[in-house]
């Protein structure tokens, strides 16, 4: 084979990485957008376990007390970060602790476009 046709070999091969990481492994749980009302409901009901705000893109992962592995994954969706971990604080019982984390979500894709 000549030359320029392993390069164009190679540059295909990472192109079909790219676009099966990004697509075809990508994370096709059964997650639940919560609304604040009812993850804010949960929290007085002590059912919510740990929050962990994924900082960098504006929602929370939320998991349960009772939680399983066939429950669903819970997330919220926020815009303020003190303003929705100051709404927990105020509306959760003395004792029951709600674990609070923060971190940021790295992109699932080899290379970015």
């Amino acid at each position: 084979m000549n030359k320029k046709y392993w390069i164009f070999c190679i540059v295909l091969i990472l192109v079909g990485l790219q676009f099966s990481s990004c697509f075809l492994f990508s994370n096709t749980d059964n997650t639940v957008f919560l609304s604040e009302t009812e993850f804010l409901k949960k929290v007085e009901n002590d059912e919510v376990r740990l929050v962990i705000f994924v900082t960098n893109a504006g929602y929370a992962e939320v998991s349960l007390n009772n939680s399983t592995k066939d429950t669903p994954r819970f997330k919220i969706k926020y815009t303020d970060y003190q303003d929705l971990n100051e709404k927990i604080r105020l509306r959760k019982s003395d004792n029951h602790q709600v674990i609070i984390e923060a971190r940021e979500e790295r992109g699932s894709c080899l290379f970015p476009i």
